[in-house]
């Protein structure tokens, strides 16, 4: 990963000296926040011929030069002087690091507009191999979150104990949870990867979740309440015939991270997205999730905690390079979904 990230910046730094009225400049930025850690990164910058270069120091002007030997010898200078100077090469920000450009365009928007806006920002992603899935959770989901790396262990989303991450895949250890079952509309492309909708589970207690969607045992239901929906989960958690409940304090998270599902797999797509949707009236063969009156309470009562915030800006930055616009901006769940809700279950009032 970070290899690709050194080489990129140097590898668009060759193709730029062909293209006329364009000037390098090497320029030196301090203090460069990357996820957890300061740093001084040194950035390639380019800029228009009819720009005034800045004076300092720390501004190094290089022409364009037309012929290929004099190119040949201009990248050895930039290498004479990365080496002399102890310049990083270092690629600018991902989109998704910028929160307010990255969600340009969506003022004042509602409903399915916000909805298909969001999509096209939000799509795009870098999809991991299956595989791949079990490195990215030990770090996403670490135990310790401030030393990811090290940490052995990860949190399982339904009993919010550590487990080694050694176990990853054991009969007695942890596996990949899809938030959102693979029986609601999930495919072989991204959405089987998606991290926004992938957590670590004890392997018996994701078994008893099963394919449930998510809600609250209701007093008037005949279907007997389970609490804790599973002895090995929180004691917060229920469940009953049809429906799971998390426990109190992941409900949001959960809440949104099927919230972004809805939008990054949208229906209005037309590229073998998988069509998903949330519904109150939720159904595995129409890959409806929900369900949705549920989670819009759940967001609105358990808002995106600090370990929330620092798991979506670290798949943006680490993996997929993309956001849950839901962790940036809770409101937007009621601005897309609450009117809908409010239909559908005056649609089943008798």
């Amino acid at each position: 990963m970070e290899s690709s990230r050194l080489v990129f910046p140097i590898l668009t730094f060759i193709t730029d000296l062909r293209k006329p009225n364009y000037r390098r400049y090497i320029t030196t930025r301090s203090s460069y926040h990357n996820h957890n850690h300061n740093s001084d990164h040194r950035i390639l910058n380019t800029q228009r011929s009819d720009t005034e270069s800045e004076s300092g120091p720390n501004h190094v002007s290089i022409p364009f030069l037309s012929n290929l030997s004099s190119s040949l010898a201009m990248l050895a200078s930039v290498f004479f002087l990365t080496w002399n100077r102890e310049i990083v090469f270092a690629e600018a920000p991902y989109l998704c690091e910028n929160v307010e450009m990255y969600y340009s365009g969506t003022d004042h928007l509602e409903g399915d507009d916000l909805l298909e806006r969001l999509n096209s920002v939000v799509s795009g992603h870098i999809s991991l191999r299956y595989k791949e899935v079990w490195n990215a959770l030990g770090i996403l989901d670490a135990a310790n979150i401030d030393e990811p790396e090290t940490s052995p262990d990860v949190i399982e989303i339904y009993s919010l104990r550590p487990v080694p991450k050694k176990l990853a895949g054991k009969a007695q250890g942890w596996n990949r949870e899809h938030l959102w079952p693979r029986s609601y509309g999930l495919t072989k492309g991204p959405s089987l990867t998606d991290l926004h909708n992938i957590r670590p589970a004890d392997a018996n207690v994701n078994s008893s979740r099963g394919n449930k969607y998510y809600g609250e045992c209701l007093s008037e239901s005949t279907d007997r309440c389970v609490r804790p929906a599973n002895i090995e989960a929180s004691p917060d958690t229920e469940t009953d015939k049809t429906k799971w409940a998390p426990p109190l304090q992941v409900r949001g998270d959960i809440a949104r991270s099927l919230m972004y599902m809805a939008v990054r797999y949208a229906s209005h797509q037309s590229t073998g997205n998988p069509h998903l949707q949330l519904s109150d009236s939720p159904n595995s063969k129409k890959q409806e999730m929900g369900l949705l009156s549920v989670l819009l309470k759940w967001n609105e009562i358990d808002p995106p905690s600090m370990d929330e915030k620092l798991r979506n800006s670290r798949v943006c930055s680490l993996y997929q390079h993309n956001r849950n616009p839901f962790v940036d901006h809770p409101e937007y769940a009621n601005i897309i979904w609450k009117h809908r809700s409010q239909n559908e279950q005056q649609e089943v009032i008798p």
